[in-house]
């Protein structure tokens, strides 16, 4: 029997946070997930796969309308959920659901470059195989690209599977099946995260990549002008790839940085995503700014007015990711001086002496991470490289 609820959400996907937060809202919350959980705190968990076709996610969606209520919002907290829940909200149409042509912009890599490239939004050049039926050699990849080249899988995120070659040896036979390479982009990577209601931005903020894969800072040191170019520049990326409500995660190379001079530094579009971004950046979020971006984030597919105006920086706050080389952890050293720093919010480590640490494959990846937040912007900087250099994972 159907239960009666007037408030429910459909979250697909498994993250902690956004699950908590529709609780706290009395939201019933269906969980669509891959894994059986014994524990998980939604109020009911139907299992699914990420690799069903369109056709079996719509019978999916008919059959568990027979015994759940329809839903107010499908929410869709990551990178493998963003596909699925439009084709879900195409069929049920809530009143606040992003599209499935927006998705396919926001998740297949191809597909969002060539949007960007047709807005005249610089990126890079790039070839791609995910079918596996173009069958580009290792000399046309050359010719076409270039050295450096960057590999990386046609959907997903968090570098997982991308690499960087450098040397025409290192070019492999033909682009694997699934895969693209692009052409190297030179510059500082930094991220900017966007608040979106009905199309319209309310509010974005610069995450600086103190150390690209294992270092954040939030929000930016850079200057005030060239927030401003960067923000524009964002705003024309959401624009071109027609994100309407939720927060995106944009990857941005500026290029020329070092001169500090707005009309000498180039911007050029990594990728954007359509959900809410991993890597601690909400929890960064959060304490810089002293707002819930979860909260904001389900506001925006509620309908919720979401009044982003005035909202300034409080703290700065900073992000280390450990992950040291492959082997056996013989010791660490330093934890005591990272439990002595005053600015320090949260300290983990899933490892101890004898654990085996495995190759890191993506950013996603780390055994433990750092969290510390204070009013100097200069001080959480040099904390975040003085942890590097004083915790020692010796590795044997």
């Amino acid at each position: 029997m159907k239960k009666n609820s007037l408030h429910t959400v459909w979250i697909i996907g498994n993250r902690s946070d956004a699950i908590e937060t529709a609780k706290k809202n009395n939201l019933r919350v269906v969980l669509l997930y891959n894994k059986k959980l014994k524990n998980h705190k939604a109020d009911t968990l139907e299992q699914i796969s990420f690799i069903w076709s369109k056709q079996e996610w719509m019978h999916f969606v008919e059959d568990l309308l027979k015994k759940e209520p329809k839903p107010i919002a499908i929410l869709a907290p990551t990178e493998k959920s963003v596909l699925p829940a439009a084709w879900i909200s195409e069929q049920i149409v809530p009143n606040f659901y992003t599209s499935e042509k927006v998705a396919l912009h926001c998740t297949h890599k191809p597909t969002m470059k060539k949007v960007a490239k047709k807005a005249n939004i610089p990126c890079a050049d790039f070839l791609e195989n995910e079918t596996g039926e173009n069958k580009i050699s290792k000399q046309e990849l050359i010719e076409k690209l270039g050295l450096p080249m960057a590999f990386k899988t046609c959907t997903g995120s968090g570098s997982r599977g991308a690499y960087i070659v450098k040397s025409e040896n290192e070019v492999p036979a033909f682009l694997k099946k699934g895969y693209m390479a692009e052409s190297f982009v030179k510059g500082t990577e930094c991220s900017v995260e966007a608040v979106i209601q009905n199309g319209k931005v309310l509010f974005q903020n610069i995450t600086e990549y103190t150390e690209p894969k294992f270092a954040n800072l939030v929000p930016t040191t850079f200057s005030k002008a060239i927030q401003e170019k960067i923000f524009e520049f964002n705003e024309k990326i959401i624009k071109a790839l027609g994100a309407k409500n939720g927060i995106t995660h944009t990857e941005v190379f500026i290029q020329n940085l070092e001169q500090n001079n707005t009309d000498k530094i180039n911007l050029v579009f990594g990728e954007m995503a359509i959900r809410p971004p991993g890597g601690y950046i909400m929890n960064l979020l959060k304490l810089s700014y002293q707002k819930d971006f979860w909260q904001i984030w389900l506001d925006t597919f509620l309908g919720n007015k979401v009044d982003m105006k005035n909202i300034e920086p409080h703290f700065y706050s900073g992000l280390r990711l450990f992950h040291p080389k492959a082997g056996i952890l013989k010791a660490i050293k330093g934890k005591e001086f990272v439990k002595a720093i005053e600015e320090l919010e949260e300290f983990t480590l899933s490892v101890k002496e004898g654990s085996t640490i495995k190759q890191r494959e993506g950013t996603g990846q780390s055994i433990g991470h750092i969290v510390i937040k204070g009013k100097d912007k200069q001080k959480i900087k040099s904390l975040l490289e003085e942890v590097k250099e004083k915790l020692i994972f010796e590795i044997k």
